[in-house]
């Protein structure tokens, strides 16, 4: 039987595929499937890595952007990702 979970990697990939153009917290918590607390963490690692950016929007809401450095890192993830499929 396949282990359906996914790997951190793939966690990793689905929030900065989302973050290409710009978005919030609740949006990456549903479309990842994702609990408050594992959000949490990858967003803190994130931005602490400067792979994302967390920005104001006009709206005064939180919108977290991929950087360059992020898309490289995702280039990089999903690279390695082949090789889990």
């Amino acid at each position: 039987m396949l282990n359906k979970r996914r790997n951190e990697f793939h966690i990793l990939s689905d929030i900065m595929t989302l973050s290409q153009e710009g978005v919030n917290k609740t949006q990456i918590l549903y479309k990842c499937n994702l609990s408050y607390h594992l959000l949490k963490k990858y967003l803190d690692f994130l931005v602490n890595n400067r792979f994302i950016d967390k920005k104001q929007n006009g709206s005064k809401r939180k919108v977290y952007i991929l950087t360059k450095k992020g898309y490289s890192f995702l280039s990089d993830i999903n690279n390695i990702l082949v090789w889990f499929n």
